[in-house]
């Protein structure tokens, strides 16, 4: 092994030992949606799991108190997988049936001879090459970038200008697509569809919808993305996908 290897073996592992150390600390109210409470038996304070349904949990967060705007409901989960890994990476798309709450703007780029593809699919805008290079993170009018497949090669030039924008089109995030697929996936974004990824900690990070929903819709959400993440579950991981 060289001095190289040796090096880089040694971050690597530094690494997972302050992942294996790293602490998340809980507030009360936290620790109410994980499912763990400290409650009073016999005169002695003991941890008990407390199994929550997932309704229960919407009725929690309905609890807090209200600010004077409406808030989105995020929803944060910590997985079992090593982060690591390559192999144990949680990454793709999940469909709200309640919706995001929110108006999401489309914008399509694909070649000329699928224009009136495009235009048939009702997205905010048809964009062009010209367009996509004057591209800044002051100046976007869209929130989704697709692309079909053909024309996908014309992007990577601009690749750290809107990646970092997270526009780049992908066919894990479901926004590169063949022609005929336009329209469903125009339709697909704007009912409420959301990419999720792990990060660094193997944390799942997921807007569930508003403050202003129902009970219904936001436990159709929260649902979605728990049976979800359940069937993104990596191949060769083998323990608990969740950390309650």
């Amino acid at each position: 092994m060289t001095k190289r290897q040796r090096r880089k073996h040694l971050e690597k592992q530094q690494r997972r030992d302050r992942l294996s150390q790293a602490s998340f600390d809980k507030t009360e109210e936290l620790k109410k949606l994980t499912q763990i409470q400290s409650v009073e038996t016999m005169g002695e304070e003991e941890n008990k799991i407390v199994e929550l349904g997932l309704h229960e949990v919407i009725e929690a967060i309905k609890a807090q108190e209200a600010c004077s705007f409406d808030e989105s409901i995020d929803i944060i989960i910590k997985l079992g997988i090593d982060p690591i890994k390559s192999d144990q990476q949680v990454r793709g798309t999940i469909n709200l049936p309640g919706g995001t709450g929110r108006d999401v703007r489309v914008a399509i780029f694909t070649s000329e001879e699928n224009i009136k593809l495009a235009e048939a699919a009702s997205a905010d805008k048809i964009i062009t090459l010209q367009e996509i290079s004057e591209i800044n993170n002051g100046n976007l009018d869209f929130d989704v970038l697709i692309a079909t497949k053909e024309v996908i090669k014309l992007l990577k030039p601009y690749g750290r200008t809107i990646g970092p924008l997270g526009l780049m089109p992908n066919l894990k995030s479901g926004t590169l697509v063949l022609p005929v697929d336009l329209a469903d996936t125009v339709s697909v974004l704007k009912a409420g569809r959301i990419e999720v990824r792990n990060d660094k900690v193997g944390i799942i990070h997921a807007c569930i919808g508003k403050r202003k929903f129902d009970n219904e819709k936001l436990n159709a959400n929260l649902n979605s993305v728990i049976s979800t993440l359940k069937a993104m579950k990596p191949e060769k991981f083998k323990g608990d996908l969740f950390k309650w």
